[in-house]
């Protein structure tokens, strides 16, 4: 079953006519459906298309690192860093027991 873990917003690159690339703050709500993490952006229809973002980052955590589950050449996977990245900020890690950090 799906579990809510946090909202958090975090800069994502959006491509802009004339291939101009700026960063834009995305909201995602987080969830946990087993071993799981999913993260979706609180984007919709061409939104998504312009920020190139799918409905779902879906991953698990290996090794206290995030591995897709779209594989290693996920050209998300730095949205999913950055959302570990802030939440370590906000001392919500994932993968690690109470105490480990």
């Amino acid at each position: 079953m799906k579990k809510k873990l946090a909202t958090l917003t975090i800069e994502v690159p959006y491509k802009r006519a004339g291939n101009v690339i700026s960063q834009h703050p995305v909201t995602f709500d987080l969830y946990q459906d087993g071993e799981t993490y999913i993260l979706m952006p609180q984007l919709h229809g061409p939104e998504l298309a312009v920020a190139n973002l799918p409905t779902e980052l879906c991953f698990v955590i290996e090794n206290e690192k995030p591995l897709s589950l779209r594989g290693i050449k996920d050209g998300n996977l730095h949205v999913i860093q950055d959302a570990l990245g802030k939440l370590k900020e906000e001392g919500l890690l994932l993968g690690c027991k109470k105490g480990e950090h």
